[in-house]
């Protein structure tokens, strides 16, 4: 479910640029390119800074990491629905470190935990599940009204 997310997160709000411009006031071009780089990005930088800091706390155990890291992604994504840029950006950036530390824990768990015959068919399953993700967000995007 943590590479999910973080495929979820990479997405998510391109398919919801166009609300955010409605729900924002945002009529210049310059204003939405500037919002939608900023929202989309933040997710992005949150995950490359969780993947650097992924090594040293998985250290902790990555269980107890991951667990860690869910409930703080929950509490992430409660700051994303405040209609608030700032805060909007501070949810997507936890919820980015998050799944940077999703993506470095997930492939070593699954290494220490698979018998080693069948880790070809397991390794897999991270990058499967980041491109889950997305497509999941991409077709709840297809069910939002056109923009105006």
């Amino acid at each position: 479910m943590g590479m999910f997310q973080l495929g979820y997160v990479y997405t998510a709000t391109n398919q919801t640029a166009s609300t955010l411009d409605v729900q924002f006031g945002l009529t210049s071009k310059e204003d939405q390119k500037l919002y939608h780089t900023v929202i989309g990005s933040s997710a992005v930088l949150g995950a490359a800074i969780g993947s650097f800091a992924g090594g040293k706390l998985i250290q902790f155990g990555r269980r107890r990491m991951m667990l860690v890291f869910n409930v703080v992604g929950v509490v992430a994504v409660g700051l994303t629905l405040i209609l608030n840029v700032y805060a909007i950006c501070l949810g997507r950036l936890v919820f980015g470190f998050c799944g940077g530390i999703f993506g470095v824990a997930l492939p070593r768990m699954i290494e220490e935990t698979v018998p080693q015959r069948l880790l070809g068919p397991f390794g897999i399953v991270t990058n499967l599940s980041v491109n889950t993700g997305g497509l999941v967000a991409i077709l709840m995007g297809a069910g939002l009204p056109e923009s105006a």
